[in-house]
C-alpha cells in the first residue's frame, strides 16, 4: 500500500513538471485524448495540432493578387492600363503595392501596362508622388498623355489594427469609374516592415539603419576623422527612370557628362515662369535645382477635348515638351473638304519610309511638299494641309499614322470634332510607296494606293497643328 502511494505521488509531481516546462515555452500541453489504448490507463495520447495554412505575411500579397484579379474580370480586355499611384502616409507600401499590381499585370497578360519610366518621367514633370493624392482630373489627363484607357489608383489607411486597400479603375475617357476593389487586411511581417521603413522605396534601408551600416568602428583613444578629411565618392552612373540623389526621379541625361557649371543660383524659381535660360520651369526639387524646358507659352493649360488657339480642337498633350511641342490641335470640320487623291501623279515615286509616330507628321508634311515642289507633282492631301490658313494660323499639317489613331481614338470615338465614318490620309508613306489611311467607323488602319490613274483611292483630309 506505501508503494502504491509513492508511485501515485511521483506519478503526480512529473505532470506537474511536464505543464511547468511547457508552459515556460509559452505554449500549452498538447489536448490529451480520453480514450488511451486498452490496458495503458496511465498512457495518455497525443494528438497532433495543425498549422494555419495562410500567415499574415502572406495577406497583403493576397489581396493585391485578388485586386488584380477583380480588374482582369471587371474591365474591358486588351485595355492599355496606367497603375498611377495608392495614396498612403508610407511611401514604401505604396511602390510596394504598386510594382505588385504591375507586375500581376504584365504576367496575366489580360492588359497592356505602361511602363514604368515613362510614369516616372510624369511624375518629375507634374511634381507628384506614387503615395500622394492625385485629383481625378489630373488622373484623366495623365491618361491621355500616355495613351491609356484605364487609370489605376488607390489608397491604403490604417483602422486599429487592420489596413484598408482600395484599387479603383477609373476610364480614361469618360471619367466614370468602372470598378473599385475593398480589402481589410491584417497587420502583418511585410506591412509592418514596410511601415517602418523610412525610405522612399520599399527595396532601400531606413535612414537610421543605412546610418548605422556605414558608420566605422572607431578604437577607444583615436578621435574620429573629420567629413572634410574623406574622400569624394566616386560619380554615379544614374539612369533614366532610377531614384536620384536626392530622393526625386531621374528624367534626362545629358550626354557626354560632365559639364563644367557654374556656382548655384539662391534665385527661386516658380513652376509655369520663366527660367534663366528664357524657357518654362516645370519641375522645382528641394534643394532648388532648375530644369528649364523649350519656350512655350505657358499662359493657357489645354486639355483633350477643349478648343485651341486656332479655333481647333486640342486631341493630344505631350508627355514632355523637349521637342518644343506641347499640344496637338485638329482643324474645325468647316476646313473639311472633299475626298481626294493623295497624288496627282499616275505613277510611283521614290518618296517612301516617312516616319509613322506621334509628333512625326509635320517633318513628313514637309518632306513631301519639299518633294513636290523639287520634282514638279503635286501631292495633293500634304499640299492642302501645308497651304490651309484656319484661325489666324497657317502653320497646318497632314497628320502621322500615329497621330491620325490619336484622333479616332480621343476625338471621333468621343463624339467630339464632327469627323465622318469614312477613310482619311495620313503623312506616313510605308517602305512599299503606299500610303497608311484611317477608317474613322471602326478605327481600322491600312495602307491605300496613293496615286491617280484608275486605280486610285480616294480618302478625306483634316489637318493638325502643333504648338
Amino acid at each position: 500500500m506505501k508503494s502504491i502511494k509513492v508511485r501515485f505521488f511521483c506519478m503526480t509531481v512529473g505532470w506537474a513538471l511536464l505543464c511547468a516546462v511547457l508552459s515556460a515555452c509559452g505554449g500549452s500541453p498538447a489536448p490529451v485524448s480520453t480514450q488511451p489504448p486498452a490496458g495503458k490507463m496511465d498512457a495518455p495520447m497525443l494528438v497532433p495540432v495543425s498549422a494555419q495554412s495562410v500567415g499574415p505575411a502572406d495577406e497583403l500579397d493576397a489581396a493585391i493578387r485578388a485586386a488584380s484579379d477583380y480588374l482582369n474580370q471587371r474591365l474591358p480586355k486588351g485595355n492599355k492600363l496606367v497603375v498611377l499611384n495608392v495614396q498612403s502616409e508610407f511611401p514604401a507600401l505604396s511602390e510596394y503595392i504598386i510594382d505588385e499590381l504591375i507586375a500581376n499585370t504584365v504576367n496575366d497578360r489580360v492588359f497592356s501596362v505602361v511602363d514604368r519610366q515613362q510614369l516616372n518621367t510624369i511624375r518629375a514633370e507634374l511634381e507628384f508622388h506614387a503615395s500622394g493624392e492625385v485629383s481625378d482630373e489630373s488622373a484623366q489627363s495623365i491618361g491621355q498623355m500616355l495613351g491609356a484607357q484605364s487609370i489605376i489608383s488607390g489608397a491604403v489607411s490604417r483602422i486599429g489594427d487592420l489596413y484598408r486597400l482600395r484599387v479603383r479603375a477609373l476610364s480614361v475617357q469618360s471619367a466614370q469609374i468602372e470598378g473599385q476593389f475593398n480589402r481589410n487586411i491584417p497587420d502583418g511581417p511585410t506591412i509592418a516592415a514596410l511601415v517602418r521603413s523610412q525610405a522612399t522605396g520599399y527595396g532601400g534601408e531606413s535612414q537610421g539603419s543605412a546610418a548605422r551600416s556605414t558608420s566605422p568602428t572607431v578604437p577607444a583613444g583615436v578621435a574620429p576623422a573629420s567629413a572634410a578629411a574623406q574622400p569624394a565618392p566616386p560619380a554615379a552612373d544614374y539612369k533614366i527612370g532610377q531614384r536620384g540623389p536626392a530622393g526625386g526621379f531621374v528624367f534626362y541625361d545629358n550626354d557626354p557628362p560632365p559639364v563644367s557649371q557654374a556656382a548655384p543660383t539662391t534665385q527661386t524659381y516658380t513652376v509655369g515662369k520663366n527660367g534663366p535660360a528664357g524657357g518654362l520651369t516645370f519641375y522645382d526639387n528641394e534643394p532648388r535645382v532648375i530644369l528649364a524646358a523649350a519656350p512655350i507659352n505657358p499662359s493657357v493649360v489645354y486639355k483633350v477635348g477643349d478648343k485651341g488657339p486656332a479655333g481647333g480642337i486640342i486631341f493630344y498633350v505631350n508627355p514632355s515638351a523637349s521637342d518644343g511641342w506641347r499640344y496637338l490641335e485638329a482643324a474645325p470640320a468647316s476646313t473639311e473638304g472633299a475626298k481626294i487623291a493623295w497624288s496627282a501623279v499616275s505613277k510611283t515615286s521614290d518618296l517612301k519610309g516617312t516616319n509613322v509616330s506621334i509628333g512625326a507628321g509635320k517633318q513628313n508634311t514637309q518632306a513631301i511638299v519639299n518633294y513636290s515642289l523639287n520634282n514638279g507633282v503635286s501631292f495633293r492631301a500634304a499640299m492642302v494641309c501645308d497651304n490651309l490658313t484656319s484661325g489666324g494660323y497657317d502653320d497646318w499639317f497632314l497628320p502621322s499614322k500615329g497621330e491620325l489613331n490619336l484622333m479616332f481614338v480621343y476625338l471621333k470615338e468621343a463624339g467630339i470634332g464632327s469627323f465622318k465614318g469614312d477613310w482619311y490620309w495620313s503623312s506616313s508613306v510605308n517602305n512599299n510607296g503606299y500610303v497608311w489611311a484611317q477608317q474613322f467607323n471602326d478605327g481600322s488602319q491600312g495602307d491605300a494606293y496613293p496615286f491617280g490613274g484608275e486605280n486610285r483611292s480616294e480618302h478625306l483630309v483634316r489637318a493638325i497643328r502643333q504648338f
